[in-house]
C-alpha cells in the first residue's frame, strides 16, 4: 500500500457548497504544484461574466461563485487488490 494526493475543488457556502475531485498524484508536491496552479488560474476571473464561460485549464470541472474557488490536497491510501489489513478483507 502506498499514498496518492487527492487535488479537490470547493466553492460556495452552506447548502449551496460544491466540491469536487480535479486529479491525483503520486507525490504530495505534484499536487500541491497542481493545486496551487487551478488556484492561481481561477483567481484570475474577476467579472460574472468571465466566470460563466472561464476553463480553467487545470480543472476539467472548475465552478465557482462569489465566494471564489478553493483548492485542496487530501492524502488517501492506495489500495491495490489483494491488500489486506489486520487480517480482515480488503
Amino acid at each position: 500500500m502506498k499514498n496518492i494526493y487527492i487535488v479537490r475543488g470547493f466553492c460556495g457556502e452552506y447548502s449551496d457548497r460544491s466540491e469536487w475531485t480535479v486529479c491525483a498524484y503520486e507525490s504530495r508536491e505534484g499536487a500541491e504544484a497542481h493545486a496551487l496552479a487551478a488556484q492561481a488560474a481561477g483567481n484570475s476571473v474577476e467579472s460574472r461574466t468571465d466566470r460563466d464561460n472561464f476553463k480553467n485549464p487545470h480543472d476539467d470541472y472548475f465552478r465557482t461563485d462569489y465566494t471564489g474557488t478553493e483548492y485542496h490536497v487530501e492524502e488517501v491510501l492506495l489500495w491495490e487488490i489483494g491488500d489486506v489489513k489486520d487480517g480482515g478483507e480488503s
